[in-house]
C-alpha cells in the first residue's frame, strides 16, 4: 500500500472522538504505512501528546475554538507544500518551465498555493492586472487551460 495518496491529502482529526479517538485512527493508519499530513482540532490538548501526534505525521494542532479561515488556511498550506514536494513525478517537461520568465515562476507558484490574483498581487506589490498578465503568460507556456489544469501539471 502506498504511503501517500495519489492525489493530495489533509487529515483533520479531533482527539476526542465517539468511538475511536483522533490519535488511534493516526496510529492505526501509520501501522498500515498510510502516512497523511494531519491537523488535530482539540480542546484537550497537551504538550506530550502534541509531541506523539506529531511524530506520527501532524503537521499542526488547533486548539477550540478556532477560526474558520485560519484552518481553511493551514489546509490549503498543507495541501500546497504536499502538491509541491510530496509528488514525485512532474509531467511538465523541465525546459518548458525553462521559459517561463522568474516572476511568472513566481506567480505561478502563488497560484499552485492557492492564492487569489488580488492576494498575490498584494503579497508581491504588483497589480492585479500585472499578476493576470503573468498568468495567462504561463498558463499560455505551459498549454494550461485552467488553474487545475496548472495544479496538475506541477503536481
Amino acid at each position: 500500500m502506498n504511503s501517500l495518496p495519489l492525489n493530495p491529502a489533509c487529515l483533520l482529526l479531533d482527539l476526542r472522538m465517539p468511538g475511536m479517538g483522533g490519535l488511534a485512527i493516526q496510529e492505526n493508519l501509520v501501522s498500515r504505512g498510510i502516512r497523511l499530513p494531519t491537523i488535530f482540532l482539540t480542546s484537550y490538548g497537551d504538550v506530550k501528546t502534541a509531541v506523539r501526534a506529531m511524530r506520527m505525521g501532524a503537521v499542526d494542532f488547533l486548539e477550540k475554538p478556532f477560526n474558520n479561515q485560519e484552518l481553511l488556511d493551514k489546509v490549503q498550506k498543507v495541501l500546497a507544500q504536499y502538491a509541491l514536494t510530496e509528488q514525485k513525478s512532474f509531467p511538465v517537461n523541465q525546459e518548458i518551465l525553462e521559459q517561463l520568465t522568474p516572476r511568472e515562476m513566481e506567480v505561478m507558484v502563488q497560484l499552485v498555493l492557492g492564492k487569489s490574483n488580488k492576494v498575490v498581487a498584494t503579497e508581491m506589490n504588483i497589480s492585479i492586472k500585472t499578476v493576470e498578465y503573468h498568468r495567462a503568460n504561463l498558463m499560455r507556456k505551459l498549454n494550461a487551460k485552467s488553474l487545475a489544469d496548472l495544479i496538475a501539471l506541477v503536481r
